[in-house]
């Protein structure tokens, strides 16, 4: 009976997944919209439509209702941009206060029936902090808030823009304004409204997915995608995620609002013409179709209540669920009270006629965005219906023909870069601040004041996430107020770097001395001056200088420390005072000239000292700078100098300076990769360095041009590109250095102000000397201007691939029916193309706008900065020009495809971790004793030269990532830790390997590393232990609120996840581990492993990979390292252990069913290659159940026939 069940279960297996197969033919995986695939083919044409220009006629039909009447919910709000054509607080002041005021004022009205709806917290934030405003209006608020008769959606701190931010700082705002609002108000949102953001990401409804909210708004996509879903009835559909099931619950309900713009003529119905007539602030109005608003009388009612309800109604034929949403407001309305009253008492009166109309087939109230949902989310007309699904995203944005909104990915790039470097360098802090809040401070003092700045310089990264300011689209001055702000945030976290360094390496108990730590950087004294090095003098009698380093990254990191000092005669040391390899290089002087040849020299009174560091997960080391009489010639490079220009200086240090006026085709190159450069001091050719593999590579041509717009129409939004002109490089002036730690080529163009530096690290470690490292340094005052990268032997025949915000990763195609500007996508971290042979990545330190197009050759190009702006006409005006010297750099990674690449795309590990080292550099501070010429023995008397924080022994696995570790105070027992793990693509291998590299594969280690190797979590030191972990929602400051605790810290492939640790006795010495702890702790954890893994049958221990970077990155002196335990063969069930009746018989019935089931599986290879050949959508969904059938039955056979003959 038990073996013919077990054919049987074959047969229906093989039955079942025919079943499934067949489906998933038919219905598709789920997915009906693919916005990616809409980019490929729509015509995006733009025919009249009628009163709805870009749409088409609508009529009502009860018949779509089911005859029921239609709900029309009447969303009384006001858009308030925090700085666009005003600064911040000239727009709180002058119009957000009153706004606030006139709303409290209507809202506590006997008898109202209205309700309101704001998005921003960092205006309600502001108001409450006003030292004007009463504390029974604060009560007030309070109250209609939490009531509901004051709705505030979303919550984040600003209406985040969604196509150049960076993903953390698009949580860091939601969870910084949902904080406030939980702390302040004691209310979360459930439901999200974006309205104004100039296109959409779908990692905007991911974030809010996880964060907890229900549903979410939006509207400014492609007016052509608006009309596709309009006329599918489409425009509400559950959003997915490109990697996602549907299995998995993270899709999220939106709504798109469906006409051109969200203003009153644009929001009521779908003729904009009656529309603009029921704007009541202003009676006796003129419309911009020439109407007069008039006021509601008992003359007109009836005549004006019909023209209303019949553009509801025609609007709610686009919508499934019988709930129109009809938004009442726009950017700043209702600060005049008179107006909001007029504006309510009128719709009073309509929604009055409308319910004593027994013919009426509409119901009309005041609501807000949560009614709305409530009522549509609950309808059983859309209960009745599969909701659309989604996936994709709405970039880039077009609201009439042939503007599209691409301008904006680059504008202003000065400033998008300040706000990276401000983030980062707050991420830093953050960290710090947490792992000094666990140290115990040792002697700080000032931790509350550490906090508050954290806190402000956190409000003004969220600040900037603002749709009109990270993407360069205000005002001149507003932007100006940005940049002192963010500034100003920069010096305060700086400080409080240098500050929480000091403290925690100081040791306890140590001499009262007094120790200075300066930047290695004098920030800009204007809101758009560059950062400038800080020359560190070192000499005979200054003494020694201690640079300190920080990785705030939770891996193991290679990477190289660029220092800017007074003498060529410098050293350094480690802590343990042995002698690192470095390179002293010139700093160049470049000086241009009208009349004469330009002029080129290094300087003599400064010089960049460069050395590798190889840092712990969040560790600290300490480097020692010290003067050396006798010159080491190690350190010195070779330099070369050609191109037109004037003598430079015969030597630098000691070595002669080979100058040429002309150079063939050179080449600079490492242990990984050999870089031509052409006689421009351009890229020319890019292979593999080894001569065991001659042949791997291909042409590598870079180029500058730029888009002439001087007869073009573009402004901060649109790109309306003009003629393309080439950039010349005839004149160019070159220099080459060689040296032990990198080769570079520098150019200085003749024509335009543009310096480029191209680097190659001589680094035996991938993770450093496998990408080269570009550095554009511009100066723009006239057309937008590109660089590009041309492969012509890399056919990627239009399509290219960019990440969204960082995150995740998109398929792009370039239309040549289509404007160029239709075909830029933003790039925020990544942009990569391909062939069936090798993949070209680009990473960025900052968000630009890029394309890979197909005419005039196969290219790629990156928009570097845009002058000549005028009025585009989309509200802005003419800004003004605001064009300071702005730095790109880029990391060029070169990988060979050894395999079908991963759907959904994404890239290597590899690719992770160079693009890693780029968003997040190394933290680096200097210090010294106050006693000039102090002994280099003193230091190690007061300060710790090295940290591991919280004995954190294991790194986290490269494709985990620590987003931020956040203090809940300055005297705090809890921390709360946001982790990210990004899907990898297994693919890709370096140039010099045939198989895909191991650190490129997807790691075998469980990705559960991010805490269980922390002491508080039982592996620690006496003294130092952790109550609970907790688990929440993100965007929750603190998950102990949850009462959650945390049964696991795995972290899925492309989730995110946030805990919270309740640590307690962090004050104790011991919670400060020595580099003796931290080995005794990693044998406890190796033991304790050991011992579990004995419990499970034909398990061995894993051994610790991380452990060996204690030694490499301390160098006091170690105990000597385990071998990891002998691995040995799992234990397996013999088939000769099964009774052999048992087999006999059920060999004759699976022998019966083979048949059966080959047949099934040709079946299955015929529906592969139909898939395959009509490029359904459900290719890889069909082969890979192919796979698991063959594999599965194949597995059976040979298992239940180990005593026959058919194996």
């Amino acid at each position: 009976r038990y073996h013919v069940m077990a054919a049987l279960a074959r047969l229906s297996f093989a039955l079942l997944v025919s079943v499934i197969t067949i489906h998933e033919v038919a219905c598709g995986d789920g997915v009906d919209i693919r916005t990616w695939e809409w980019q490929r083919y729509l015509p995006f044409d733009n025919p009249d439509g009628g009163p709805w220009k870009q749409g088409f006629p609508i009529v009502y039909d009860a018949a779509a209702f089911n005859g029921r009447k239609v709900e029309a919910h009447v969303m009384l709000w006001a858009h308030t941009d925090p700085g666009w054509r005003n600064t911040f607080k000239e727009y709180y002041e002058g119009l957000v206060k009153p706004i606030i005021g006139n709303v409290i004022q209507l809202l506590q009205e006997p008898d109202n029936d209205a309700q309101f709806m704001l998005n921003e917290a960092c205006f309600l934030h502001m108001w409450w902090t006003d030292p004007t405003v009463s504390s029974a209006d604060k009560q007030a608020l309070r109250n209609l808030v939490q009531s509901g008769a004051f709705e505030v959606t979303t919550g984040g701190w600003v209406q985040t823009d969604e196509a150049v931010a960076h993903y953390e700082d698009m949580l860091s705002q939601l969870t910084e304004g949902l904080t406030w609002l939980q702390e302040t108000m004691q209310i979360r949102p459930k439901f999200a409204w974006s309205n104004d953001p100039f296109g959409h990401s779908p990692t905007m409804p991911y974030l809010l997915s996880l964060s907890g909210f229900q549903a979410m708004a939006i509207n400014r996509i492609h007016y052509h995608y608006k009309k596709q879903m309009a006329i599918n009835r489409t425009l509400e559909f559950m959003w997915r995620q490109a990697w996602e099931t549907e299995s998995q619950n993270t899709d999220i309900f939106t709504h798109v609002l469906p006409f051109y713009l969200y203003d009153i003529p644009h929001t009521c119905g779908p003729n904009p013409k009656v529309c603009a007539q029921f704007d009541f602030t202003e009676i006796n109005k003129r419309t911009p179709w020439g109407d007069t608003v008039q006021e509601i009388t008992n003359d007109n009612i009836r005549q004006k209540s019909g023209e209303l309800a019949e553009q509801y109604l025609q609007k709610a034929m686009l919508f499934r669920s019988g709930h129109v949403l009809v938004p009442l407001g726009f950017d700043f309305y209702y600060h005049n009270a008179a107006q909001l009253s007029n504006q309510v008492s009128s719709y009073r009166r309509l929604f009055s006629t409308f319910a004593q109309d027994p013919a009426s087939n509409l119901i009309a109230r005041f609501s807000t965005l949560g009614d709305y949902f409530e009522g549509a989310l609950n309808s059983s007309l859309l209960k009745e219906q599969k909701v659309p699904v989604l996936q994709g995203d709405f970039l880039p944005y077009d609201d009439v023909r042939d503007d599209y909104w691409s301008g904006y990915f680059t504008s202003r790039p000065f400033f998008k870069s300040i706000g990276r470097k401000l983030s980062a360098e707050l991420r830093a802090a953050q960290l710090l601040f947490a792992l000094g809040a666990g140290w115990g401070w040792g002697s700080y003092n000032a931790s509350e004041r550490a906090l508050a700045l954290v806190t402000d310089a956190r409000r003004v990264v969220s600040l900037f996430q603002h749709h009109d300011a990270i993407t360069g689209t205000s005002q001149v001055n507003v932007m100006l107020d940005y940049g002192q702000m963010m500034q100003a945030a920069r010096k305060d976290t700086l400080l409080v770097q240098r500050e929480l360094l000091e403290a925690m390496l100081r040791k306890r108990g140590a001499p009262a001395e007094h120790v200075e730590f300066f930047s290695l950087y004098e920030l800009g004294q204007s809101p758009t001056s560059l950062d400038v090095q800080t020359t560190i003098t070192v000499s005979a009698t200054s003494g020694f200088r201690a640079v300190v380093v920080f990785n705030s990254l939770a891996q193991d990191r290679v990477d190289v420390v660029h220092l800017r000092v007074n003498t060529s005669h410098v050293s350094v040391l480690t802590s343990d005072y042995k002698q690192v390899a470095s390179q002293v290089s010139p700093s160049w002087q470049f000086e241009r000239s009208s009349t004469t040849l330009p002029t080129i020299r290094p300087a003599s009174d400064s010089y960049i000292l460069s050395f590798f560091v190889h840092m712990a997960p969040l560790g600290v080391s300490t480097f020692y700078l010290t003067f050396q009489q006798s010159w080491a010639s190690a350190a010195e490079p070779d330099v070369s100098i050609w191109g037109q220009c004037q003598a430079p200086a015969a030597t630098f240090v000691q070595k002669q300076i080979t100058v040429g006026t002309s150079q063939t085709v050179a080449k600079i190159s490492n242990h990984f990769l050999s870089v031509g450069i052409n006689s421009a001091g351009l890229f020319s050719s890019v292979s593999a360095a080894s001569a065991d593999h001659a042949g791997v590579g291909f042409a590598f041509e870079e180029s500058f041009s730029y888009y002439d717009s001087t007869s073009s129409q573009s402004g901060v939004y649109i790109f309306r590109p003009g003629p393309l002109v080439t950039v010349s490089s005839d004149r160019n002036v070159i220099a080459v250095v060689r040296g032990a730690i990198f080769d570079e080529v520098t150019c200085w163009f003749g024509a335009w102000d543009i310096m480029r530096r191209a680097r190659l690290y001589h680094s035996a470690d991938r993770q450093l000397g496998d990408f080269i490292e570009v550095v554009e340094n511009v100066f723009v005052l006239q057309g937008e201007l590109v660089t590009r990268f041309t492969t012509p032997q890399i056919d990627h025949r239009g399509t290219f691939f960019t990440d969204l915000n960082g995150f995740s990763f998109t398929q792009r195609t370039f239309r040549t029916d289509l404007p160029v500007s239709a075909s830029y996508f933003p790039v925020t971290s990544t942009l990569y193309w391909q062939d069936s042979d090798y993949r070209v990545s680009v990473h960025t330190a900052h968000a630009l706008g890029a394309s890979c197009q197909t005419i005039e050759g196969l290219h790629c190009e990156f928009m570097l900065d845009r002058a000549g702006m005028r009025d585009d006409g989309k509200g802005l005006g003419f800004s003004g020009e605001i064009n300071p010297r702005v730095e790109h750099t880029f990391r060029i990674t070169i990988e060979r495809i050894a395999k079908p690449t991963s759907h959904p795309p994404t890239t290597s590990l590899f690719s992770r971790q160079v693009g890693a080292g780029l968003q997040y550099p190394l933290v680096a501070t200097v210090g010294q004793l106050t006693n000039e010429g102090a002994a280099l023995v003193k230091w190690a008397e007061v300060m710790e030269t090295a940290l591991y924080p919280m004995g954190l022994v294991q790194a986290f696995t490269p494709d985990t990532h620590l987003l931020s570790l956040t203090a809940h105070g300055a005297n705090t027992t809890a921390l709360t830790a946001v982790v990210a793990r990004y899907a990898v693509d297994s693919a890709l291998a370096p140039l010099l390997n045939k198989r895909p590299d191991d650190d490129s594969g997807e790691p075998e280690e469980a990705h559960c590393p991010a805490f269980t190797s922390w002491p508080c979590l039982g592996a620690g030191p006496s003294g130092a232990q952790c109550t609970a972990v907790y688990a929440d929602t993100l965007a929750s400051f603190d998950g102990r609120a949850s009462g959650r605790s945390a049964k696991s810290t795995c972290v899925a492939p492309m989730g995110i996840r946030s805990f919270t640790f309740d640590v307690k006795c962090w004050q104790s010495a011991v919670c400060v581990p020595t580099a003796a702890t931290l080995w005794q702790m990693a044998k406890e954890a190796d033991l304790r492993r050991e011992r579990e893994a004995a419990e499970l049958p034909g398990q061995q221990p894993p051994h610790d990979e991380q452990q060996p970077y204690i030694q490499q990155t301390n160098h006091q002196q170690q105990p000597p390292q385990q071998q990891p335990p002998q691995q040995q063969p799992p234990q397996q069930l013999q088939p000769q252990q099964l009774p052999m009746w048992w087999v006999q018989h059920l060999h004759a019935i699976a022998g019966r069913l083979s048949a059966v089931v080959y047949i099934t599986m040709g079946f299955y290879v015929v529906l592969g290659l139909v898939c395959y050949v009509k490029r359904y959508a459900t290719t890889e969904h069909t082969l890979i159940l192919l796979g698991l059938i063959f594999f599965c039955n194949t597995a059976l056979l040979f298992y239940f026939e180990q005593g026959g003959s058919a194996v």
